[in-house]
């Protein structure tokens, strides 16, 4: 149903595909858009992590009010909060379709952490935003700041597995309509974890804007069909 009210979108793989690995594709917001577009036409079944606002219909209408409905008005208020109250069960029924996993932080962060090794360990890709919530995208079109915790999958998964985690840089590009992926970056197994959470952090922000910022040639209107 979604696919009819939104543009046709495009994966392009600027690597090599992965085979039979759960990997985590690790991606830029691009506001409400990624999230969506990510579950309706990536090619690669996956679990999305979602903040854990979004996944109960007490909280729902309190975070799409902070989140998506900015009144300025008392009238507007209003209205969206009644609005955000409406929509929170259809809201809440499209969500649950992708499987999602709760994203929480503080106490509840390691439940996140080990509901995401599990479902890795059973085949299941995962989809994270890591950029930081309510901050502005940077004006230069850069991909925002990430936040680092989701990192703290990749130790909890080799010590389930023996097995290094490839997180994948994936650009959700608005102006073409294209879901870029590039190549995997992963932890070297033999160095501390946080010796290298900065670097990673740094590395797959850097690959997620080059990814923004690559020209590629636009599908014609045949194509688009």
């Amino acid at each position: 149903m979604i696919r009819l009210f939104i543009p046709v979108w495009r994966v392009v793989w600027l690597t090599d595909e992965p085979a039979d690995e759960p990997c985590v594709f690790t991606c830029n917001h691009a506001n409400t858009v990624g999230p969506v577009v990510m579950s309706v036409y990536f090619t690669r079944p996956a679990r999305p992590w979602i903040i854990d606002k979004m996944l109960s219909v007490r909280t729902m209408p309190a975070y799409l009010r902070s989140d998506f409905f900015h009144a300025k008005t008392r009238v507007g208020l209003v209205l969206y909060a009644i609005l955000s109250v409406i929509m929170a069960p259809f809201a809440l029924g499209a969500v649950r379709c992708t499987r999602p996993i709760s994203a929480s932080s503080g106490n509840g962060a390691s439940v996140t952490i080990r509901e995401s090794v599990e479902s890795l360990i059973s085949g299941d890709d995962n989809v994270i935003f890591p950029e930081y919530p309510g901050k502005e995208a940077p004006p230069d079109g850069s991909c925002g700041e990430l936040q680092s915790g989701f990192l703290h999958t990749a130790p909890a998964y080799f010590q389930a597995s023996g097995r290094t985690l490839p997180f994948y840089p994936v650009a959700i590009c608005e102006e073409d309509h294209t879901i870029r992926v590039g190549a995997p970056v992963k932890f070297d197994d033999g160095c501390a974890f946080s010796e290298q959470k900065a670097h990673i952090t740094h590395r797959l922000r850097a690959d997620i804007t080059a990814l923004m910022r690559m020209y590629l040639v636009p599908l014609t209107p045949a194509q688009r069909k």
